[in-house]
């Protein structure tokens, strides 16, 4: 009953996010699902400043809670495409800045790269070649949060809505994917009898990454 939980919550926030970013695809591009879209963008607005409230001083989380959400229900109202825009650019661009100064910071001298964390998490003390491979896979992910980040500003900037809307929303997660596929495809090229991780391991991993940056004992070489 404890697998089955750990994986319906590995799975269900995917799912989630597969669906919300569907909705406000063919929001944006259709004009499909608006009075979900709207609803969608209000509740991000919410819970937004939840932690604005919780952590500002009163009457200051007050005050910001009070101008998000009516900046919120205002755009909703009069103008809801550019709120589900705002709604989205925010969420991809926060998400990815997180990933970039996550993975780019474990790079700096004294820390252990992410990857390589990862690694030793899932199997133990390795060979210092496969240590200098996850190192290299940990640069990989950081340009990949960069392209990221400049792929939406770019495509928002300077492409049609719906280009940049497709990128965000439907190929995010596929591009993601992706590149852990194609890692796990293309390490046996690099390395010689390369460690294999299970979906299990994935699970692990998905909650270290929920909890916290670093494990006790793993922050630093």
């Amino acid at each position: 009953m404890k697998a089955l939980t750990h994986k319906i919550y590995f799975v269900l926030p995917v799912f989630l996010f597969i669906g919300v970013s569907i909705v406000l695809h063919s929001a944006l591009l259709t004009g499909r699902w608006e009075p979900l879209a709207r609803f969608l963008v209000l509740l991000q607005a919410v819970l937004a400043v939840l932690p604005a409230i919780k952590w500002l001083k009163r009457p200051f989380g007050l005050l910001t809670a009070g101008i998000v959400l009516a900046g919120a229900g205002y755009l909703c109202v009069f103008a809801w495409r550019s709120a589900v825009v705002l709604s989205v650019g925010i969420t991809h661009a926060l998400i990815y800045l997180a990933l970039l100064s996550y993975f780019a910071s474990s790079l700096f001298p004294g820390r252990q790269p992410v990857v390589t964390m990862f690694s030793h998490v899932i199997h133990g003390p390795l060979p210092e070649r496969v240590d200098r491979y996850t190192r290299r896979v940990t640069w990989v992910w950081v340009v990949f949060c960069v392209a990221q980040l400049l792929g939406s500003a770019s495509l928002l900037t300077l492409a049609p809505l719906a280009w940049w809307s497709t990128f965000v929303n439907i190929l995010n997660l596929p591009s993601v994917a992706l590149l852990f596929v194609g890692e796990i495809l293309t390490r046996p090229v690099w390395l010689s009898n390369p460690p294999r991780e299970r979906l299990g391991d994935m699970m692990r991993i998905f909650r270290i990454m929920s909890g916290g940056a670093y494990p006790p004992g793993t922050a630093a070489r």
